[in-house]
């Protein structure tokens, strides 16, 4: 029987400041930890919480019943999707919503010290669920119009620093509260090693156990493997583009119910997991495929490859350097393969690939991965047509140096003039995807990188092409005179590309200045391993 009421109330929950509570950490295993439990909030400690409150639609290992509506009083809450590092769901009364976000907040004070979250409550009319209400898509924008601006406008939380008799963590400086293998570490450290922790490992290990067929992640970071060439390790930030917009255009139809809305939501988030696992289970029977014929070798006995955050269309990994390229274009070809349920294609994936030495600062490496993303977002929005999915784009930086600046000083430095015009070294950020727009895509790197370094007349002078990095440096007339000095064949052409009988192309629609057609092949030399 249904409980009279006055309206609903939609809550949503959502991590904020995960990228410091993650990634500020040299040490993997705290890294893991702390992903595990940014997981374990917005499912199990949250799934718990609204069992606290009653009877709810999903039970406590998160499993949904489809059958259980609230508009029919089965339930005093339904979660609609639970994804992403944020959750929507839907209570009978505020007192009840409220009950539920005491008891999730207390939980995570206690079990995930150092997380913060925030949680925004809007209402809803009694008559929502009504064929003729349209209400439910403007309240979720209303929704997260709040979420943004309480993240800004919140009050920040000030911790007692310590005291004079406290001793500190030695990772976050924090007072200390445990003693772990005869070590002092703070609250948040214990739970990230031993919650957070063991969890994300058999998390993990469930999901990926048949493609590793036998193999295991690496457990630290100077376990990379040293024998491909080099030491450098890569952090690789990849996520969706246009995602809340697919999601807000998805219950946007004025004919379709507030409970045909619940369940495309619903069946959306649900086909994001299924595409991003069912992709990196590909790609990792793909790098174990490699290493059992050799082409991969290993120095420590463990897949030079170790995902982080795997979270609806969030996804942070760590792999060799040497891998990272390869490794991120065959992922996001992989995501391409697997449309969503609303029918307009694949995750519209972008990706930002940090290669630094294996010492460097592991946030400073993550961080820098942010802004590649960021960049490779703006090379797809710049391709979108009309109404068409932004194209899959990625970006990397190669440190060889150890340099720690922001993307934007350490690209300016590339750039050069070339008869008194200015251009950039680089074509990246690429699009993954096959192009009829842009001459700057993953496929025209490669076929330059095998024709430069496998292909004929190329193959037997790599001394010779390795010269031509510092040489393009110096613009179109430098590059042909180093040519004719070293007797060297014509430089390669992008097949099928106009552009590609020049040195530097002309700037394209909306940039102010050329770009190096060559030297990210020439630059890559170690760093594309063709899978």
């Amino acid at each position: 029987m249904k409980i009279e009421k006055g309206g609903y109330f939609l809550t949503l929950v959502d991590t904020t400041g995960i990228q410091a509570y993650i990634f500020n950490s040299n040490t993997l295993k705290h890294i893991m930890g702390a992903s595990g439990l940014v997981h374990k909030a917005t499912h199990d400690y949250l799934n718990q919480a609204l069992l606290y409150v009653g009877a709810s639609n999903v039970d406590d290992q998160g499993v949904v019943n489809e059958k259980r509506f609230i508009e029919k009083g089965d339930v005093l809450s339904e979660v609609v999707y639970q994804g992403g590092g944020n959750a929507l769901i839907i209570f009978d009364t505020l007192q009840n919503a409220e009950k539920f976000t005491g008891k999730l907040t207390q939980t995570l004070l206690e079990e995930t010290p150092g997380l913060d979250v925030v949680v925004v409550h809007t209402d809803l009319s009694s008559n929502v669920f009504d064929e003729s209400s349209n209400e439910f898509q403007k309240k979720i924008q209303e929704l997260f119009q709040k979420a943004n601006t309480k993240k800004t406008d919140r009050r920040w939380s000030q911790p007692l620093p310590g005291l004079g008799v406290t001793a500190a963590c030695p990772y976050t400086q924090k007072p200390a509260t445990h003693i772990l293998n005869d070590e002092l570490i703070s609250s948040e450290i214990y739970h990230k090693e031993v919650d957070g922790s063991p969890f994300i490992e058999t998390f993990f290990k469930n999901r990926f156990q048949a493609a590793l067929n036998g193999y295991q992640f690496i457990e630290q970071f100077n376990q990379f493997s040293a024998e491909i060439k080099g030491s450098y390790m890569a952090v690789v930030h990849a996520d969706g583009t246009g995602m809340r917009e697919r999601i807000l255009r998805l219950i946007d139809s004025e004919s379709s119910t507030t409970r045909e809305k619940i369940n495309s939501l619903r069946k959306f988030s649900n086909s994001i997991k299924d595409a991003v696992y069912r992709s990196m289970n590909a790609l990792i029977k793909q790098l174990v495929m490699k290493v059992k014929d050799k082409s991969i070798p290993l120095a420590s006995g463990r897949l030079p490859f170790r995902p982080i955050v795997v979270d609806g269309d969030d996804i942070t990994f760590v792999c060799d350097g040497n891998l990272a390229l390869s490794i991120t274009a065959l992922f996001m070809k992989e995501i391409a393969k697997n449309k969503l349920s609303d029918q307009k294609g694949p995750i519209s994936c972008r990706a930002g690939i940090a290669i630094v030495k294996s010492h460097f600062p592991f946030s400073r490496a993550y961080t820098l991965s942010e802004e590649l993303n960021r960049s490779a977002r703006s090379m797809a929005m710049r391709f979108t047509q009309n109404d068409q999915l932004p194209p899959m784009a990625m970006d990397w930086h190669i440190s060889t140096s150890g340099e720690i600046n922001r993307l934007e000083v350490l690209r300016k430095r590339y750039h050069f003039l070339d008869n008194g015009h200015e251009f950039s070294l680089y074509m990246r950020p690429v699009l993954v995807d096959a192009s009829d727009q842009t001459w700057r895509t993953w496929d025209a790197v490669c076929g330059l990188h095998a024709q430069y370094f496998n292909g004929q007349p190329w193959k037997g002078i790599h001394s010779k092409v390795r010269g031509l990095r510092e040489v393009v440096k110096n613009g179109t007339s430098s590059v042909n005179a180093y040519i004719q000095q070293q007797n060297m064949p014509s430089l390669p052409h992008i097949p099928g590309d106009p552009v590609s009988s020049v040195i530097i192309a002309p700037p394209e629609t909306g940039e102010l200045f050329g770009r190096a057609i060559y030297f990210d092949a020439l630059e890559a030399e170690e760093f594309i391993i063709h899978l």
